[in-house]
């Protein structure tokens, strides 16, 4: 019986079999046509040979040549190449500088094949910045620039064609460098020079049981540190910035010295090191953020901010349009101000401090004091004060 049953068994294994083959063949959808019976490889074929016999990139050939990138392309190493056509050169402005550095945007090391991108990717490029590939529909975009074509699999690598030139975007320090220089000088001077004991060699020890080291030193950035290295670049790692204007910042501290009067009238006059020491580390606490943030975050009652800290950003002085970085996002202020706790509060004087004896139970206003016309009790009598 247990033979019979398995006889009859057989036609149904070997119908489900030939069925699932059947689906398995009817859903090859018609990117796989494309790149296996479209765009064969040309395996007998080097990708910078394709790429001078094209005379669409006869602009991207003769700068490769001339910055000495195409003996590099021509190499034993596979590179995939992000080429804009003759006419996105047109748009190169005669006072760019480093175009060996832009040329580099244009190629990775990495063998990309845009198929396997699901919504975006970020790719490393010769520049060491990163940029940054994005689907949206059936298209690819390189940092917002159609890729209107893919060639063949060469024999080392393949490439894409862009419809305009992708510019390096900036870092977070470039950007800062460039729109707040107040801020960038607080960053640079947060160098501190550090021995770096990877490279250090042990010697023996002191008298007083302290190691001495062949010593080699490093420096290390404070801020980058402590907040977020926003000289480096990376693939997965970035951080949103909100920054003021360098004309912004001059014009709170103007403000905060109207309001403080006496020895203060300009933003010269705020000491540097309450700017360096209380000022400006209170603004990074309420400014930098870890990742890049949709604008639609610091409209939540509470956001933490890069240094742990929960704090409230008052999203009605930020502009909500982002600049995007290779490292990150930056948003920028359209009003700034010092707030006043930072420099108001209780302020407690000593009487002594403010008068001076010239007999018994008598007592003047010191040079220190500026009178306003009314009286004030200093002992169990009133002291009228007329002038300064």
């Amino acid at each position: 019986m247990k033979i019979r049953i398995f006889k009859k068994e057989v036609p149904l294994v070997l119908y489900i079999l030939i069925l699932c083959v059947a689906i398995f063949n009817s859903c090859r959808d018609k990117e796989w046509f494309e790149h296996y019976d479209k765009h064969d490889e040309k395996v007998n074929t080097k990708l910078w040979t394709s790429i001078m016999n094209d005379s669409r990139f006869s602009s991207f050939v003769r700068l490769m040549q001339e910055n000495e990138l195409d003996t590099l392309i021509a190499s034993e190493q596979s590179f995939t190449l992000f080429i804009p056509d003759n006419t996105a050169f047109e748009s190169l402005s005669d006072t760019v500088k480093l175009i060996d550095q832009l040329l580099k945007y244009h190629i990775s090391s990495a063998m990309i094949n845009t198929r396997n991108i699901q919504e975006s990717d970020r790719i490393k490029t010769l520049s060491e910045k990163f940029s940054h590939i994005e689907k949206l529909g059936s298209d690819y975009y390189y940092d917002g620039h159609l890729i209107i074509e893919s060639s063949p699999l060469y024999l080392d690598g393949r490439y894409y064609v862009l419809s305009e030139l992708a510019y390096p975007r900036p870092n977070l320090y470039e950007f800062t460098e460039l729109f707040s220089p107040v801020l960038k000088s607080y960053i640079d001077s947060r160098d501190s020079i550090s021995l770096d004991y990877s490279q250090s060699t042990a010697l023996g020890y002191n008298d007083q049981g302290n190691t001495i080291y062949d010593s080699v030193f490093t420096v290390i950035n404070r801020f980058e540190r402590d907040y977020f290295p926003v000289t480096q670049e990376f693939r997965s790692k970035a951080a949103t910035f909100v920054l003021f204007t360098q004309e912004q910042y001059n014009e709170a501290l103007n403000e905060m010295a109207d309001n403080l009067t006496g020895a203060f009238n300009t933003y010269e006059d705020i000491p540097k090191k309450w700017q360096n020491e209380k000022f400006i580390p209170e603004i990074i606490k309420g400014s930098l953020f870890n990742n890049m943030l949709p604008f639609e975050a610091f409209m939540e009652e509470d956001i933490k901010s890069i240094t742990g800290d929960t704090v409230q950003v008052n999203y009605e002085i930020i502009n909500p349009n982002s600049i995007i970085c290779s490292n990150g996002l930056v948003y920028t202020y359209s009003y700034f101000t010092v707030p006043d706790s930072l420099y108001r509060g209780e302020l407690r004087i000593e009487m002594e401090d403010l008068i001076d004896t010239v007999g018994n139970e008598i007592w003047e206003w010191n040079e220190s004091v500026t009178a306003l016309g009314y009286s004030i009790d200093i002992s169990e009598q009133f002291v009228s004060t007329a002038s300064g």
